[in-house]
């Protein structure tokens, strides 16, 4: 994962230069002072704050682009808003997300189904399209270790992996287990009853060799995004 501190070192200088270029011809809106990270910092001049956002996001772009290859595993019990980050990563990152309930099989009702042949047939398939991808998100729980063999026995390259493991207390997933809508594509359908029986059965995924870290996503999103990439900067 070296590589990320190479990257990113050129990607903040060249994006640097390409601020302070976009702000020379923009003319007297702001002043870059320096970045740090995927921060910016600069000096309102004009009070032209709609110039400075876009730039600002312009850097955060960039900086995203600058950690790929990006190959991440959001994992954690249900309701533990690992979906939510996993959509967050993969929107800043404009990488692939792949996730596990959107590719669950069905029952004739059209239900999801739970059954352990359906969910390690789901982390082979999560295995199959993540070999297909230079960078990735995938959103699936991975907790038992039936779906991590599953997943890790059709998956050859590790190589730049990194799992995020999204936390929560038990009284917040069951909360939100009980509160989430369902019903969208690609939206869990595990309910309250299903959620509890996962969590009592969950096996954090932790492959040897492989970076870890653990989110508490009682925070805002972009407070846990904010530190998922100061992680990835680190590696």
């Amino acid at each position: 994962m070296k590589v990320h501190r190479v990257n990113l070192s050129h990607a903040q200088y060249v994006v640097a230069q390409l601020l302070e270029s976009v702000i020379d011809a923009a003319g007297p809106t702001f002043k870059l002072a320096k970045l740090e990270g995927d921060a910016a910092f600069f000096y309102a001049l004009a009070g032209k704050s709609g110039k400075a956002v876009r730039l600002i996001e312009l850097t955060q772009q960039l900086a995203w682009r600058a950690r790929q290859p990006l190959r991440l595993l959001v994992t954690g019990p249900p309701a533990s808003g690992k979906s939510t980050l996993a959509r967050a990563i993969a929107g800043a990152a404009e990488v692939p997300l792949l996730s596990s309930d959107a590719i669950r099989p069905r029952d004739d009702e059209g239900h999801g189904r739970y059954d352990p042949a359906a969910r390690a047939a789901v982390y082979v398939a999560l295995a199959g399209a993540a070999a297909g991808a230079d960078s990735f998100v995938v959103d699936g729980t991975f907790g038992e270790r039936l779906l991590q063999e599953a997943f890790f026995g059709a998956l050859d390259d590790r190589e730049h992996l990194a799992v995020i493991e999204c936390v929560a207390p038990p009284d917040v997933l069951a909360r939100r287990a009980r509160d989430r809508p369902g019903g969208g594509p690609g939206d869990s359908e595990a309910g309250p009853g299903v959620a509890a029986d996962l969590l009592e059965r969950f096996v954090p995924l932790a492959p040897a060799g492989v970076p870890r870290l653990r989110v508490d996503t009682t925070v805002p999103a972009a407070t846990a995004l904010l530190k998922v990439a100061a992680w990835i900067d680190g590696l």
